[in-house]
């Protein structure tokens, strides 16, 4: 929803330049990259579950604060928790999905994959609906409270499987 609203969010409804759009673009691919390994290595101090709680919670903030920037560098900046929670969310989920399903490394792969482009079609729907009732702005909101959602169901998936025998 991010990525479809962004646009139309900064060159509408705050009247910025489209040049904007591709630095936000740029600077958040820039960061995500290091951010990326800098994950994996840190996923086995922390954990996979744990990080990627925490990137969900960072997700809620980033799309939370997002309305209020109006301004390129307020814009600018929101690109570092951005490419902080991307970063790990693009990358980590994989690890625990293959865990679920042993020995069907490749299957977990394929399904992984395949929530892409239904994630995808859902979040352009979404976004259409979002944005004609509430403006563009509105996405982040519900982008926001989608994030929530993911926090609550990892958080009891988290205690699920803490009370499964072995």
């Amino acid at each position: 929803m991010y990525l479809i609203a962004l646009a139309a969010h900064v060159t509408r409804d705050l009247g910025l330049s489209a040049a904007l759009v591709g630095a936000l673009a740029g600077t958040c691919a820039a960061l995500e990259i290091p951010l990326l390994i800098g994950a994996g290595r840190l996923a086995g101090r922390l954990g996979e579950e744990r990080l990627v709680g925490a990137a969900a919670v960072l997700a809620v903030a980033f799309f939370a604060l997002l309305p209020f920037a109006a301004s390129g560098p307020s814009l600018l900046l929101l690109q570092v928790p951005n490419a902080l929670w991307t970063a790990v969310l693009v990358s980590l989920p994989m690890v625990l999905v293959q865990r679920e399903i042993p020995g069907g490394a490749g299957t977990a792969a394929a399904l992984f994959s395949a929530t892409f482009p239904v994630a995808q079609l859902l979040a352009g729907a979404l976004t259409g609906l979002v944005a004609a009732r509430t403006g563009y702005s509105g996405t982040f909101w519900c982008g926001a409270a989608l994030c929530a959602l993911a926090c609550v169901l990892l958080r009891a998936r988290g205690r699920a499987g803490r009370n499964l025998p072995g």
